[in-house]
C-alpha cells in the first residue's frame, strides 16, 4: 500500500492515468475512470510507518506526514472537482464552446488555487530546435506570426496561435522534441534568461507537495522540531489544500496522448489544458508552467526527493498579436537570449569554473549596482539551487544504464549555457 507522499508523486499519477486511459475509448470515460482510481487509493492509504520507502523519516516528520494526510481528507468537494472538469470537457466536445469556458471561469472563482507568482523561478531557461543549419536568435524564439500556419496542435495552445514554450533544462527539450541520442549533434540550445523577474506572472499549474514534504524533512533532519501547525507558516492547511484542489485540475490536463492516437487532428487529451490556458490568459497571466509528459522515471529520477519536478518543468508563454511585427517584441525583449549552438561546439564546464567566475560577477557587481537584484538570483541559481535541483539528478545513458547529470550530455548543456550566460554578465560589468 502507498502512503500520503508515494500517492502524491507525479510517478504514482502517470500510471492511474495510463491505466485509466488504456481502459476507456472517451477519454471523458477515461476521467471517470481516473477520478474513481484516484478516490480510492487515497481512501485506503497506509501510514508513512509501513511505507517501505518513507518509513526511516524521522518522527517528526512522520507527525508532519500525518497531519497532512488528515488534512487532505477533511476536503470533502474533491468528488465534485472531477465531476465539474468533467462537465467542462463534455460541454466542450457538445460544441458548446463558450459555455464550457464559463463553466470553467465559474469553477475556478470557487477557490484561489493560482496566487500571483513572479519570474523569480524562471529567470534561467532554455529553447531547442532541431535542425543540420545554423539558426539566428529570432529562430529560437516563437513562430513568426507570418508563418503560423506553421503553428501545430498543442498541449496548451491550439493551432495557428504561437506561444514560446521554454524548458527549465534540456532534459524536457529533449524529450519534448521526441530526439534520440543521434540526434543531439543537430539539436541547437539558446538561454533564456529573464531580465526582470517581477516582468512575468506565471500560474503554477506543477506538483509543489515534494517540495512541501522535503522542506520539512529538511528542517526535521536538521534538528528543527517545527510542527504542520506552527503559527510560523500561517495558515497550512488551507494552502495544502487548495494545493491539493489544483493538483487534481493539474492531473486532468497532464494525460499522454496514446501512441496509436498521436498525430490525429483533433486530440482529446489538449481540451482541458487549452481551456485553461485561454482562461489564465483571461485572469491577466502572461503564461503557465506544467511539468512535461514526455519525461518520467523511466528516463531521469533524483535520488532525493527535493524539488523533483524541475527538470521537467516547462513554461509556454503567451504571445500579443502584431500587425506590423513577425514577433511580440514586448515579449521577446524580456529576455537576454544567447546565440544557439549544438553539443559539438562547447566544451565542458567544472564546477570550480563556475564558482570563479561567480565570484568574479558578485565583485563587480558590488561595486556598480548594475543589475541588483538580478545577481542574487543568477548566484543562487548557479550555486545552491542548481545542485539541490541537479546534483542528485540521474539520466538514461545511450546505453540505456543511468549516469549523473553532470555526466551525461545534457548536463554538459545545461552548464555551457549557464556559463556562457555568466561570462556575458561578467563582461556587461566589466565595461560600465
Amino acid at each position: 500500500m502507498n502512503c500520503i507522499i508515494c500517492f502524491l508523486t507525479d510517478s504514482f499519477h502517470d500510471k492511474l492515468r495510463n491505466f485509466a486511459r488504456l481502459k476507456s475509448d472517451r477519454f471523458e470515460d477515461a476521467i471517470k475512470e481516473y477520478q474513481n482510481l484516484f478516490l480510492s487509493e487515497f481512501e485506503f492509504l497506509s501510514d508513512v510507518s509501513e511505507c517501505h520507502i518513507h518509513n526511516s523519516i524521522k518522527e517528526e516528520t512522520k507527525k508532519w506526514c500525518k497531519d497532512l494526510q488528515n488534512a487532505l481528507k477533511e476536503i470533502d468537494d474533491i468528488p465534485g472537482w472531477f465531476e465539474k472538469i468533467r462537465q467542462i470537457y463534455i460541454t466542450w466536445v457538445g460544441g458548446n464552446f463558450s459555455d464550457s469556458l464559463s463553466l470553467l471561469k465559474d469553477f475556478l472563482d470557487e477557490k484561489v488555487i493560482f496566487e500571483e507568482n513572479n519570474g523569480g523561478e524562471y529567470i534561467f531557461c532554455m529553447r531547442g530546435r532541431k535542425s543540420s543549419s545554423a539558426f539566428s536568435k529570432e529562430d529560437l524564439f516563437h513562430i513568426p506570426f507570418n508563418k503560423r500556419h506553421l503553428v501545430s496542435n498543442q498541449r496548451y495552445s491550439i493551432t495557428g496561435i504561437p506561444l514560446l514554450y521554454l524548458g527549465l533544462s534540456p532534459i524536457t527539450i529533449f524529450y519534448e522534441l521526441r530526439a534520440q541520442p543521434q540526434d543531439l549533434t543537430n539539436l541547437y540550445f539558446s538561454s533564456f534568461v529573464l531580465q526582470n523577474p517581477s516582468s512575468l506572472t506565471i500560474a503554477d499549474t506543477t506538483n509543489r507537495f515534494p517540495h512541501f514534504y522535503s522542506n520539512f524533512k529538511g528542517l526535521h533532519d536538521g534538528e528543527c522540531p517545527i510542527s504542520f501547525d506552527d503559527p510560523i507558516f500561517g495558515s497550512l492547511k488551507e494552502e495544502y489544500q487548495n494545493e491539493f484542489r489544483k493538483f487534481v485540475l493539474s492531473s486532468l490536463c497532464s494525460f499522454k496522448v496514446l501512441e496509436r492516437l498521436e498525430g490525429n487532428s483533433f486530440v482529446e487529451e489538449y481540451v482541458l489544458p487549452q481551456l485553461l490556458s485561454e482562461r489564465v490568459r483571461q485572469m491577466g497571466y502572461d503564461g503557465i508552467s506544467y511539468s512535461s509528459t514526455k519525461v518520467s522515471n523511466l528516463h531521469c529520477y533524483s535520488e532525493e526527493v527535493f524539488h523533483v519536478n524541475k527538470y521537467r518543468e516547462n513554461i509556454v508563454l503567451f504571445t500579443r498579436y502584431s500587425q506590423d511585427r513577425n514577433y511580440d517584441e514586448k515579449l521577446l525583449e524580456k529576455f537576454y537570449i544567447s546565440r544557439p549552438v549544438r553539443l559539438p561546439e562547447m566544451y565542458e564546464i567544472k564546477d570550480d569554473e563556475i564558482e570563479r567566475l561567480k565570484k568574479e560577477i558578485i565583485q563587480l557587481n558590488n561595486k556598480s549596482n548594475k543589475f541588483g537584484n538580478f545577481i542574487d538570483l543568477l548566484s543562487e541559481y548557479s550555486g545552491i539551487k542548481f545542485k539541490v535541483l541537479y546534483e542528485k539528478l540521474m539520466i538514461q545513458s545511450y546505453d540505456s544504464s543511468f549516469v549523473a547529470y553532470d555526466k551525461h550530455d545534457l548536463g554538459k548543456i545545461h552548464r555551457f549555457l549557464l556559463f556562457q550566460h555568466m561570462l556575458s554578465v561578467r563582461n556587461w560589468l566589466k565595461e560600465t
